[in-house]
């Protein structure tokens, strides 16, 4: 502008560069404008938001005010149900007290009622009491005057055989206790006073003689025969004693006269002991007669039918069994009498005693069981041998049968007696990986070194397979029957051969460390 300030053109371009300038500015201004009114719309949202956030909060506090109040109102109803139990409670145990206070008297009146009872209970004891013993006092007083009575009997009769002139002998001893006895078994005697009118022969008039010698002759002919009743029945119990061998007393009269003696002493032997030694051939049958009752009832007697049975087995395993190297192995380990076929192709047994036959009988299940995997002779020697010393270490080889799965060799000893087969790595010693069909925890061999044998068993959900035969799955009835025996040459299979597959197994070789 300075160097064309003084020249024309200036005065042409000048009016030239101005518009531009003007439409700058205008641009400016619009843009600031624009800027501020977006500022003010920005202020306005920011303002909006504000305050919708605080309607928020203030519904959010409302609410919360709302709940706060709903929270006290069931406090408020909860103290009030409380209180209005208490209430109840307090209520019941009032009304409770005064049901036993009112209880009380009626108990108190119950209790006299008891006591009076009991009161009433004890005085009739004592009033029976008494009375008893007025009965045996009365009866004591009556046995006294038949003491009485008799020892004046006897005057009587005197008198009365003088009278008529008879000359009957006195009874004796055994008449007269027999006679008292008949005398208790007849009713009562008259009450006292008629007694002492008897007795007092001044007060009462005497009877003529010959009435009185024909009571006393009917009475001693009933006493009579009743003396001879009673021997009758004695003389019968002692025949019985004496039939069954245990008589304690010798019968007859002439044995009462008989008295023996101890040896080397003066001294009588007593009657009990006297009719021991006179049926000693008696007393010594019944005891031989006991024994063999004893004897027959402890040991009863076995038919032959219980002493012998007949078994169906296999072909192959009734073979094994009678062969003539294991025979005799038989024979010893189950103590049979004899062992042979009959007609039908059945084993017969025969042993010397039931017990005999069963523990035989459980023998052969054993070997049986083992041999459903696999029959042979030197397996069935190996079930019959005795156990026979322990063996600490077994070395277990399993060759696999493909290529799929790789050998293994594992030491069993008392310290590690199982190698368990599987897919889980933590838990099995043979691990097999990428192999369908085994479980993580598939099978276990286990070792027992007392017996010396390995054992089997099945874990797996798909099967493990023993010489072509599944085992046992669980659950198991008998925990016997969870385990089978392995021995050498055994094959272990976990899938068999399909037309699709091939199978997958081992081939176990046992051998043992001495």
């Amino acid at each position: 502008f300075h160097i064309l300030r003084h020249t024309h053109t200036t005065r042409v371009t000048f009016p030239v560069l101005f518009p531009m300038a003007k439409e700058k500015d205008d641009k400016k201004s619009d843009r600031n404008g624009a800027k501020e009114k977006k500022g003010d719309k920005e202020k306005e949202k920011t303002i909006k938001s504000k305050d919708k956030d605080t309607s928020k909060e203030k519904d959010k506090d409302k609410e919360q005010d709302k709940d706060r109040g709903r929270k006290e109102d069931r406090k408020s109803d909860r103290s009030d149900v409380k209180k209005e139990a208490k209430a109840s409670e307090k209520t019941a145990s009032r009304s409770k007290a005064r049901s036993e206070a009112s209880e009380k008297p009626d108990k108190s009146k119950q209790a006299e009622k008891s006591a009076k009872a009991k009161s009433s209970k004890e005085s009739s004891k004592t009033n029976s009491k008494e009375k008893e013993k007025e009965k045996t006092k009365e009866k004591e007083k009556k046995e006294d005057e038949k003491e009485r009575s008799k020892d004046s009997k006897p005057e009587k009769r005197k008198a009365t055989s003088e009278a008529n002139g008879s000359s009957k002998p006195p009874p004796s001893k055994k008449a007269k206790k027999e006679a008292s006895r008949s005398r208790s078994d007849s009713p009562p005697p008259a009450p006292k006073l008629e007694q002492e009118k008897k007795a007092s022969p001044a007060r009462q008039p005497s009877a003529p003689p010959a009435e009185k010698a024909r009571e006393d002759s009917r009475s001693s002919s009933s006493s009579s025969s009743r003396s001879s009743s009673v021997r009758r029945r004695r003389k019968e119990r002692e025949a019985a004693r004496g039939a069954g061998g245990f008589s304690m007393t010798a019968s007859g009269p002439a044995a009462e006269a008989v008295t023996t003696y101890m040896p080397n002493s003066l001294l009588p032997v007593p009657d009990k002991v006297q009719g021991l030694l006179q049926n000693s051939q008696n007393l010594a049958f019944e005891v031989a007669r006991m024994k063999q009752a004893v004897e027959a009832a402890s040991h009863p007697r076995e038919l032959p039918e219980e002493r012998e049975t007949v078994l169906k087995m296999a072909t192959r395993l009734h073979e094994c069994l009678l062969d003539p190297v294991n025979r005799p192995q038989l024979m010893a380990r189950t103590n049979l009498e004899s062992i042979h076929l009959n007609e039908e192709g059945m084993v017969v047994l025969k042993a010397s005693s039931k017990k005999g036959l069963q523990k035989a009988m459980g023998q052969l299940k054993r070997i049986a069981y083992h041999c459903q995997w696999g029959c042979n002779p030197t397996k069935v020697a190996a079930l019959l041998a005795e156990q026979g010393k322990p063996v600490q270490t077994v070395v277990v080889r399993l060759a696999a049968t493909s290529n799929k799965l790789h050998s293994h060799e594992e030491r069993l000893s008392a310290k590690v007696n199982k190698l368990r087969i599987g897919s889980q790595a933590g838990a099995c010693r043979l691990v097999l990986e990428g192999v369908p069909g085994v479980s993580r925890k598939h099978c276990t061999i286990t070792f027992e070194p007392d017996k010396g044998t390995c054992y089997v068993q099945d874990l797996s959900t798909n099967g493990t397979f023993l010489n072509g035969k599944r085992l046992p799955r669980p659950p198991y009835k008998n925990p016997q029957e969870a385990r089978v025996r392995l021995f050498h040459g055994d094959e272990l299979f976990f899938r068999l051969r399909t037309d699709d597959a091939e199978e997958l197994g081992y081939v176990v070789n046992i051998l043992e460390l001495s």
